[in-house]
């Protein structure tokens, strides 16, 4: 931080006016709001009640996509509508999921949203798991059942909330993602341990990037580590760990201290001090999860990330790309949320793409509770605002 300081008062530079930051999701831009502070504009391109994955830019958008001195988005696995954008512009860009150390799960490591082989299931009391022999143990949320996506029966599920015609003023109840799953490689980011207790580390870490970044001229060597990676296999909802929300914070921070170098010392300590927010995040997110005992179900197969913090999801009834399920994973569900409202009322976790008439089937037919989420969060809110949400619907809806 020293010589970062240093650089800033030997070099003067005269101050710029308010940096302009666009990002693809609100959770995004609550992590560079949290970064850019009072020096500058956050706009999210997705409000929270759209599809993340399926959208189409308004002209004014595409302006400021353009006009922004920093673009930050999720990366082609999550908001795949950006990447012509994205090779268009001149300014900075930054694609999070590449971003060194960011800690990726594999796409069918928490993938309960595949049930076609359960067509001839004729006895759920054993809840249909005899493939899954560790059924009880949802530390992995590994089903052996739920290995292939792509013969899951969606053709004729093409966005029944009407996303093929987005205009995008007037979508109130859609704060669901079509995030979807691109494949069945393993991601390549299994070995990636993060340790945010020596945050003067991190912020020296910050300071070295700093001054050796130089030039932005040319970004496809700043993740250099990741140019070899096929995201095609990841849980692509890598936002909602907060361990990644903190690295994603850092990242920031050394663009804009490039692109406003006036305001260089804020943004690095506005991402120290997010990195322990972080931190502390992480472990009251546990805490609560801990406390959390009931049998929830997904809509979306959204949470694997917040499963890795101790939130046990029983199953879910669609994938990553939130396509509508075929009748036989309907039946599966249906009749597993049946032997389960034998031990108490279900939870079941849903957002507003999902379809109404399927969901309020579910909920007469088991007597399911419903409650409904925004993983992607929504404007205005806060990261800790938006995970926190999550947690609290979720202790309400066990709750209830």
């Amino acid at each position: 931080m020293r010589s970062l300081l240093a650089t800033c008062c030997v070099l003067a530079t005269p101050a710029m006016a308010d940096v302009t930051v666009v990002t693809d999701i609100p959770a995004t831009a609550a992590i560079a709001r949290a970064v850019v502070g009072e020096n500058g504009e956050v706009t999210s391109l997705t409000n929270g009640t759209q599809s993340a994955h399926d959208f189409q830019l308004r002209p004014s958008q595409a302006r400021a996509i353009q006009d922004s001195d920093l673009l930050a988005w999720i990366g082609e696995v999550m908001t795949p509508w950006l990447e012509g954008p994205v090779e268009n512009r001149s300014g900075v860009s930054v694609e999070l999921i590449e971003v060194a150390g960011v800690h990726i799960i594999s796409g069918d490591e928490h993938d309960h949203g595949d049930h076609d082989d359960h067509d001839d299931h004729d006895d759920h009391d054993d809840h249909g798991h005899d493939e899954d022999k560790d059924h009880d143990d949802h530390d992995d949320h590994g089903h052996d059942e739920d290995k292939d996506h792509d013969d899951h029966d969606h053709d004729d599920h093409k966005d029944e909330d009407g996303h093929d015609d987005h205009d995008h003023d007037d979508h109130k109840d859609e704060d669901g993602h079509d995030d979807h799953d691109h494949g069945d490689e393993a991601a390549k980011e299994d070995d990636h341990d993060h340790d945010h207790d020596d945050h003067g580390s991190e912020e020296a870490s910050m300071d070295k990037d700093h001054d050796d970044h130089g030039d932005h001229d040319d970004h496809g060597d700043e993740h250099a580590g990741h140019d070899d990676h096929d995201h095609g296999g990841v849980d692509p909802h890598v936002w909602l760990a907060p361990e990644n929300a903190a690295i994603w914070a850092t990242a920031l921070a050394v663009e804009l201290a490039q692109i406003d170098p006036a305001h260089a010392a804020d943004y690095i300590a506005n991402a120290v001090a997010f990195g322990a927010e972080m931190e502390a995040l992480g472990e009251d997110l546990e805490s609560r999860f801990a406390a959390i005992d009931g049998t929830i179900y997904a809509y979306h197969n959204a949470l694997g990330y917040m499963a890795e913090l101790g939130l046990d999801i029983e199953e879910t009834i669609a994938g990553y790309d939130g396509d509508a399920p075929g009748p036989s994973t309907l039946q599966y569900i249906r009749e597993d949320m049946a032997a389960h409202s034998q031990e108490g009322t279900p939870c079941l976790l849903t957002d507003p793409e999902a379809p109404l008439a399927m969901i309020e089937a579910l909920e007469n037919d088991t007597g399911v509770t419903v409650v409904s989420i925004a993983p992607t969060g929504l404007e205005g809110q806060s990261y800790a605002e938006i995970v926190g949400a999550i947690a609290s619907a979720v202790e309400t809806c066990v709750a209830n």
